[in-house]
């Protein structure tokens, strides 16, 4: 697999290498900068096989530690936040 890449602010570049692209060596893409970018649009190009959301997890994990966080400052301890767990929530 080969992992390609562009700066610009838009899937352009990425399109038109897959599109010239006719190596068997599939292509691999980090869609983070062009988030209009869709798994459908991607297939109909035909030698992308792989689609990495990089750090989508990351930034998804430390917006729910930083809510809580400010949840246990707001409430003066973790008793809301602790309530809301040991529910199954």
């Amino acid at each position: 697999m080969i992992l390609i890449h562009s700066k610009r602010m838009n899937p352009s570049e990425i399109e038109s290498f897959s599109r010239a692209w006719m190596e068997a060596v599939p292509l691999v893409i980090v869609p983070n900068a062009y988030p209009d970018l869709e798994s459908k649009r991607v297939k109909t190009l035909g030698n992308v096989s792989m689609m990495i959301f990089g750090n989508y997890g990351i930034r998804a994990a430390a917006n729910a530690m930083q809510e809580t966080s400010r949840r246990i400052i707001a409430d003066g301890g973790v008793q809301n936040v602790y309530k809301g767990y040991s529910a199954g929530g």
